[in-house]
């Protein structure tokens, strides 16, 4: 004898399907804001205002720009999903000033060293609420240009 089809509210419906990627438009200048990092970050980093989304599927979209000390600046287009403390680098920024795919990304755990460590910090400060909760854009970007408290 056959059992019956499971219910139409399975497991199999609630899992995590990742929206489809779509790139932005590459960042102008002004709409930039310095994240306020520890000092263990050792570069400068800036996220695009205008840029930041929060998905079907919660995951944060940001443009970023890293900062080396000599001011040459690499963006990227990257994701932060907060209910698993993960990241993807969805593309990176051309001399033409688009974005370009990266082949294959994988979702990594966000790590507190190195440059990663700004993404360590995003995730704690910017873009998640306790309990691993999105916030809204508008609340991440008032939360990037007014810092509450910066970890030392």
């Amino acid at each position: 004898m056959t059992p019956p089809p499971a219910p139409a509210d399975t497991v199999a419906e609630h899992e995590w399907k990742e929206d489809a990627l779509s790139l932005p438009a590459f960042p102008q200048d002004a709409d930039l804001l310095p994240m306020t990092l520890s000092k263990a970050v050792p570069a400068r980093i800036l996220i695009d205002g205008k840029s930041i989304s929060v998905g079907k599927d919660g995951v944060v979209r940001y443009t970023v720009a890293v900062e080396g000390s000599g001011g040459v600046r690499n963006f990227f287009f990257e994701g932060i999903r907060c209910d698993t403390a993960e990241f993807k680098r969805f593309a990176y920024g051309t001399a033409e000033q688009k974005f370009a795919p990266f082949q294959s990304p994988e979702w990594e755990k966000i790590r507190n060293f190195g440059l990663g460590a700004f993404r360590y910090e995003a995730y704690r400060q910017y873009f998640c609420d306790i309990g691993r909760v999105t916030r809204k854009p508008a609340e991440i970007v008032r939360e990037i240009r007014y810092p509450q408290t910066v970890n030392e």
